[in-house]
């Protein structure tokens, strides 16, 4: 499989996509600045947990590592979060994998709410068995809205 940075997805990618193109994998996932927050966070809890002297700190403080590493953790299996083909689309997450086809695909959106000033967009993917696959930003490491185009594409082209 091809695993494409942002910045080799505008490259290399327009929204257009032929059944016969050469790159029939993209790739999606938490950006690595996640990952390395959360491990940060983790070797600091565990430090604190090792030199306080208070029972009641250190008993936050391994709390506060234990989180960060399960953070640490699910950020690294969700360095791939969203992978799409030109026959399927792949969901990673902590729960495991999930595969559908494109047939199974009822409908992309992007969905963008503000509140309070301050603006979010989502990528949300309807399924034909009444399920909804909900990506931000965090989740998918780059912007929704340059995704959505992408993913779209691949539906069209994979169900046609």
């Amino acid at each position: 499989m091809d695993e494409l940075t942002p910045a080799d997805r505008e490259a290399s990618e327009s929204p257009s996509v032929q059944a016969g193109s050469a790159s029939t994998t993209q790739t999606w996932g938490v950006h690595p600045a996640a990952f390395f927050g959360c491990a940060v966070a983790a070797i600091g809890g565990l430090a604190w947990a090792l030199i306080t002297p208070a029972p009641e700190d250190r008993l936050v403080a391994w709390g506060l590592a234990a989180f960060a590493v399960f953070a640490t953790f699910s950020c690294l299996l969700m360095k791939r979060r969203l992978t799409i083909e030109q026959r399927r689309l792949v969901v990673r997450g902590p729960g495991g994998v999930r595969t559908y086809p494109w047939s199974s695909v009822i409908g992309i959106q992007l969905v963008r709410r503000s509140r309070l000033g301050v603006g979010s967009a989502t990528l949300e993917i309807d399924l034909a068995d009444d399920g909804l696959i909900i990506l931000g930003r965090f989740d998918l490491g780059d912007d929704p809205a340059e995704v959505a185009d992408v993913v779209r594409a691949y539906w069209l082209a994979g169900r046609g």
